[in-house]
């Protein structure tokens, strides 16, 4: 399975979080239905709060991979967060790391508001062209066509 789906999908949900200023999450969950309907969820913390897409998208794929039987087709994935910090962040030692990522994550957003959502994207995105057409940030749905 390729990850494309999911990153390209939680950027832009993680951009509204971001806008919003709800701060890192403590929690994430993925929900997910598979070809026969049948349904489970399943929860983790994060070690160090986040709101880093890249930190969310690696934390909910491997959940994924951990727990899904790969002989049915996906019909439904959902990814959220919560517990949220709010604006109080306590510091760690791998502040400074995060503080890098978060500032870049700044900066990507800030071109794609100036520019449009398709002038920063990741190179594997590029791999995919229906992905460059997409913004993921305006609407729920990416990927009708079930590529996981």
């Amino acid at each position: 399975m390729r990850c494309t789906v999911l990153l390209h999908h939680q950027k832009g949900r993680l951009t509204r979080l971001i806008k919003h200023g709800l701060g890192r999450a403590k929690t994430l969950s993925i929900s997910v239905r598979d070809s026969n309907l049948k349904s489970f969820t399943r929860q983790r913390k994060f070690d160090v709060p986040t709101n880093l897409p890249e930190d969310i998208t690696n934390a909910a794929y491997e959940l994924f991979k951990k727990n899904y039987d790969f002989s049915l087709g996906v019909r439904t994935l959902g990814v959220s967060v919560s517990d949220f910090t709010g604006d109080v962040e306590q510091i760690t030692v791998f502040e400074d790391d995060y503080a890098k990522k978060a500032r870049l994550n700044e900066a990507i957003n800030n071109i794609k508001d100036k520019y449009g959502n398709g002038s920063v994207l990741k190179g594997i995105v590029l791999k995919d062209k229906k992905f460059m057409r997409e913004d993921p940030e305006a609407t729920h749905t990416v990927h009708p066509d079930g590529h996981i």
